[in-house]
């Protein structure tokens, strides 16, 4: 994947304005203390997610520019969170061999704030959305949001290795930010029993460690298609979800394949 420091085009830049050379892509920073003044309020940011399995890479083009500010993005891939500075509004177009494939429409962006713009689904179904996204937390915190795009699977529970519900979820929805103890691994369970099938909660498996590196740290915990079924009945089945840990600050997300049930 490749992205493209076109940073001029997603941010507005004012008419005659030209960028550094060579400036690249900015941190995400949040003014909290409103050193921006009224005339220049803090900045907003956008990231987009390409979650449609079924579709192989695509170039990425935000707010209908046609200008690719991403190319070459694969299934699970994400952007940086990029800054769209005096524009309110975000959507993105995904493109394959010049053609629009997937788009999330045009969404409202309040200043100091960020959204993760997000395509799933599948051709015969095709859907799209728009998570508000947790910029701040305490120091050494590991905020955490659950997310559902396992198609053939209408509901999802998250359980700890204590059995604590973390999420419930059905699909293409999301949970609230959730967290987590830092810098240890972590033993996730998935209850599908809600699906029709009575107790089939899958075998735990583990996370990674998440580093808080003495900093917040937030992630994206999308359940998304594994291609993997079992049967609920003679004549039923459900899709049991791979796990894709995407953080704040890394496009490169981590993939785990949840463990399926055992038979009896």
């Amino acid at each position: 994947m490749r992205i493209l420091a076109l940073v001029s085009l997603l941010v507005g830049c004012a008419p005659g304005e030209e960028p550094e050379p060579g400036a690249g892509l900015p941190p995400v920073v949040v003014d909290l203390e409103g050193t921006h003044g009224p005339e220049r309020p803090p900045p907003r940011f956008v990231r987009a997610a390409h979650l449609r399995f079924d579709l192989g890479d695509v170039d990425l083009s935000f707010n209908d520019t046609g200008i690719r500010m991403a190319s070459d993005v694969p299934a699970g891939g994400a952007t940086p969170y990029l800054p769209l500075g005096q524009v309110d509004i975000a959507s993105f177009q995904a493109y394959q061999d010049g053609d629009i494939v997937a788009e999330v429409d045009p969404v409202e962006v309040e200043p100091g704030t960020g959204v993760t713009l997000a395509v799933y689904g599948h051709a015969g179904e095709p859907r799209s959305m728009a998570l508000p996204t947790n910029l701040v937390g305490e120091p050494g915190e590991i905020l955490v949001r659950a997310v559902h795009v396992t198609f053939d699977l209408p509901f999802v529970g998250v359980l700890d290795d204590s059995h604590t519900s973390l999420a419930s979820l059905l699909y293409g929805r999301a949970s609230s930010h959730f967290s987590i103890t830092p810098d240890v691994p972590h033993q996730w369970m998935l209850d599908l029993s809600a699906n029709g099938s009575p107790d089939l909660v899958l075998e735990p498996f583990e996370l990674p460690a998440l580093d808080s590196d003495g900093r917040p740290q937030v992630v994206d915990a999308y359940f998304i298609p594994s291609g993997v079924y079992v049967p609920i009945s003679a004549t039923a089945q459900i899709q049991i979800p791979a796990l894709l840990l995407v953080p704040l600050d890394a496009p490169d997300g981590i993939r785990l394949v949840v463990p399926e049930q055992p038979e009896e």
